[in-house]
């Protein structure tokens, strides 16, 4: 019994730029070899000979070595044309690799594009047992299937239309829904959820998990990050071609993210000293977002004033933001939004509560306040800060700047603060408060307690 679901050696997958086809070099495929001599591929030969006397051969993936174990949910993240969809085209048996091989054990069943696999002058109803024909079902299988399969693609009302006539989002949910509910013991599915709504986009998410559950193997590939760390076990993440990463999907997708996020610890915006606006100089009716009030500085500073995009996690953040008012008209909320590099917003708070002006018009004038992101309170990662100032008596008056500064939180794992003793890396969260333990002896306990540990409840 094999104790794989994929297994990949030396994995590769090469085109040609141009005119240039495969044919024209056969002498370099191994398409036509045995499996052994698959194995004996990168011994007997050098790739690198092939790209030095081809330059327009381009490999959309080169050397991958993987193995993913059943029942696992892998993510698979990365640039645009960085060899996911390639690998899963290979896997899927869509396309066959140049060199190494591709071992998969058991029926697989790949949803890589919308409507993949389906013919276009065919009803739903005669595509689903199209699909489940192909992917070795007998019609005794489909018929078992087929309600629950037109049920969760919502499409009862349209399965003896052909599916030319469907709308994409019918399209991919039909599509899903043949794959999900068909006897495969690996599920492809390659960036379709983006097509369905909110509501169906969770259905597929819950089905996805079901079937993880219940031993399928699951390969997901998705361009929102978020999705990925939410649902999936593990990560992967490729580049040119190339796997680089590979471990737990919120660890992966910080690294991911990060790499195209610049890390900012200031915003200054150079303006004119904040004057008098009679409202005769300005038409409100043409009024764009911002013009009577602007942001100037925002800026992140340590506890000795240090101005600084890096942070370690047991130390307290200071956000100083500095703003004007160019005419004195509106009651105004200052507002920040804290998101995590995945999107995820850490949270939003407002100046409603402590600001000198409130329920009344702000004056012409700048204005400075600070606010504290407290020590261990955040984990390690990326963050952004967005601005916005708007003005409570016109909702078309308003300023939004996101990113106005990023930083990363940094661990230098020492046992100070929240870490304590715990040498491996954190677990997978965005927040990391310092909680305050409280024990205390329960009834029938034998073993005495310390006595500086008091009776209440726990605090952050």
């Amino acid at each position: 019994m094999t104790h794989f679901a994929i297994r990949t050696e030396k994995l590769g997958k090469r085109y040609f730029l141009g005119a240039l086809s495969e044919q024209t070099h056969k002498g370099y495929d191994i398409l036509g070899f045995p499996l052994p001599m698959r194995r004996l591929w990168p011994v007997l030969f050098n790739d690198r000979l092939i790209d030095e006397k081809n330059d327009k051969a381009f490999w959309a993936l080169r050397d991958l070595d993987l193995e993913v174990r059943p029942g696992e949910l892998v993510g698979i993240i990365g640039k645009n044309g960085s060899g996911k969809s390639t690998l899963l085209k290979i896997l899927a048996r869509v396309t066959e690799p140049t060199t190494g091989i591709a071992l998969v054990t058991g029926q697989v069943g790949s949803l890589l594009e919308v409507g993949t696999g389906f013919h276009p002058e065919l009803t739903g109803r005669q595509n689903v047992y199209l699909n489940g024909s192909i992917m070795g079902m007998t019609s005794e299988q489909i018929d078992r299937r087929f309600d629950e399969i037109v049920a969760f693609a919502e499409v009862e009302q349209f399965i003896d239309t052909p599916v030319k006539h469907y709308s994409s989002g019918m399209y991919m949910r039909l599509a899903f829904s043949v794959s999900a509910h068909m006897q495969c013991d690996i599920l492809i599915v390659d960036e379709v959820l983006a097509v369905g709504d909110f509501e169906f986009q969770k259905k597929c998410l819950s089905r996805i998990e079901s079937e993880v559950k219940s031993g399928k193997t699951v390969l997901f590939v998705s361009h929102n990050t978020s999705m990925v760390m939410q649902v999936c076990t593990r990560c992967i993440r490729f580049e040119n071609g190339r796997l680089v990463e590979d471990g737990l999907p919120q660890s992966i997708v910080e690294s991911y993210v990060s790499r195209s996020i610049p890390l900012m610890a200031r915003r200054e915006v150079t303006m004119a000293e904040p004057q008098l606006v009679t409202p005769s100089m300005l038409d409100d009716t043409l009024a764009s977002p911002g013009r009577y009030f602007h942001l100037r500085n925002l800026m992140l500073i340590d506890m000795n004033g240090n101005n600084k995009p890096v942070f370690d996690v047991k130390e307290a953040i200071i956000v100083e933001m500095e703003w004007g008012v160019l005419i004195e008209k509106y009651e105004l909320d200052v507002h920040i939004n804290l998101r995590h590099e995945s999107g995820v917003t850490v949270f939003t708070s407002m100046d409603n509560l402590d600001s000198p002006w409130h329920d009344r018009v702000v004056p012409v004038g700048r204005y400075r306040v600070q606010w504290v992101i407290p020590a261990h309170f955040l984990n390690d990662g990326v963050f952004m800060i967005d601005f916005v100032i708007s003005a409570r008596q016109n909702s078309a008056e308003y300023l939004v700047i996101q990113n106005c500064v990023t930083f990363r939180v940094v661990d230098d794992m020492k046992q100070e603060g929240v870490r304590g003793d715990w040498e491996a890396p954190w677990p997978p969260s965005i927040l990391r408060p310092r909680i305050n333990w409280m024990y205390s002896e329960a009834e029938g306990t034998s073993t005495p307690i310390s006595s500086n540990c008091h009776s209440r409840i726990g605090t952050i």
